[in-house]
């Protein structure tokens, strides 16, 4: 498991539960719970990334090749069905992370076996933390032509960093 899940492990524990708890709304405690949540993102980000970056390795650059394929359009859907109709965003967050743990599970059961059945449930693992996080944008108002145009702008701003190396050109 990966150190953001180690550090995040006993929060995650207790909201995986559905052990939720309720706060107090002052101030102070809204702004530690926002700082703890952005901390965890980017901890979250961080690992998705990296997760994303060895499922490509593994599959000999195929996934970055199909990525970037104009012929690929199928999208993440969000959940947004009537067993959604009530999720609060902080619960999809705990969701996401949820999902990135299973992941984590996949992939070390991926290492271990490297079996193509093993690398097939760390790509479906993958695409849950898709849609988890598709369904939080939708949870916080993103309609489709809103997340789309967010897409292009990280894809725009990850084509130039790294002096432009991240891309295949």
């Amino acid at each position: 498991m990966g150190d953001f899940l180690r550090k995040n492990r006993a929060w995650l524990d207790s909201h995986r539960s559905g052990s939720f708890h309720v706060f107090d709304d002052s101030p102070e405690h809204i702004n530690m719970e926002k700082a703890k949540l952005k901390n965890m993102f980017q901890g979250l980000r961080a690992y998705v990334y990296d997760a994303i970056d060895t499922a490509y390795k593994v599959g000999k650059d195929k996934g970055k090749e199909n990525a970037r394929s104009t012929e690929m359009v199928e999208l993440p859907h969000p959940c947004d069905g009537e067993a959604f109709s009530d999720v609060r965003i902080t619960e999809q967050i705990t969701k996401i992370m949820s999902e990135v743990g299973e992941v984590s599970d996949a992939n070390a059961r991926y290492q271990k076996y490297g079996s193509p059945e093993c690398r097939r449930d760390v790509l479906l693992e993958l695409q849950d933390v898709i849609v988890a996080a598709t369904t939080a944008q939708y949870i916080m108002g993103a309609e489709l032509d809103e997340r789309q145009r967010i897409t292009r702008e990280v894809n725009e701003s990850n084509a130039r960093r790294d002096n432009g190396a991240r891309f295949k050109k």
